[in-house]
């Protein structure tokens, strides 16, 4: 966090450039070595997250906002040489995340107003992770939640289960 003296002298420079115009110059040269393009898996992407993001709970217009944002197409230019299958792992468990956040801290979401139930969901939310992770107590997990915001990390799980050595998702679990 920049000290007190940066923020004034940044709310220094701002007030001196408030209705003045500025003239940013043409970028394109200092970037001309940049890789710049769409990973080749693009339109497959763009079709299997939008299955995806039907899987949630959500409403028709928050639907239609997540599908408008084109998850597919941000972590394609982001990652243009990325295989298929890990860039879905990844691009899912970022719609994956924001879901399960909204769905417990937006004042629309469907626990934002009752903590005890959003302690319940966040605890079988994590015993779900660490089930589809293979980490933890196996038993711990008899069935599949019926909360499409949580039940849908199998499909990211299933990924990393067959990708990464036990070793390494707990690595990255963390806990």
């Amino acid at each position: 966090m920049p000290s007190k003296i940066e923020q004034g002298k940044d709310l220094e420079l701002l007030a001196s450039l408030n209705g003045k115009h500025v003239r940013i110059p043409d970028l394109g040269p200092i970037f001309s070595s940049w890789p710049n393009g769409v990973n080749k898996h693009y339109k497959a992407l763009k079709e299997a997250t939008k299955d995806f993001l039907e899987s949630f709970d959500m409403k028709e217009k928050k639907l239609k906002k997540q599908i408008e944002i084109d998850y597919a197409l941000s972590g394609s230019m982001w990652w243009q040489q990325g295989d298929f299958n890990e860039l879905r792992a990844i691009i899912f468990f970022v719609i994956w995340l924001f879901n399960y956040d909204d769905d417990i801290d937006e004042p629309t979401g469907q626990h934002s107003d009752d903590l005890e139930l959003a302690k319940e969901v966040h605890r079988t939310a994590i015993l779900f992770i660490q089930h589809c992770l293979g980490l933890g107590n196996q038993g711990d997990i008899n069935n599949t939640p019926r909360n499409p915001n949580i039940s849908s990390f199998k499909v990211i799980g299933d990924y990393l289960r067959a990708e990464y050595s036990g070793e390494q998702r707990q690595v990255s679990w963390m806990r």
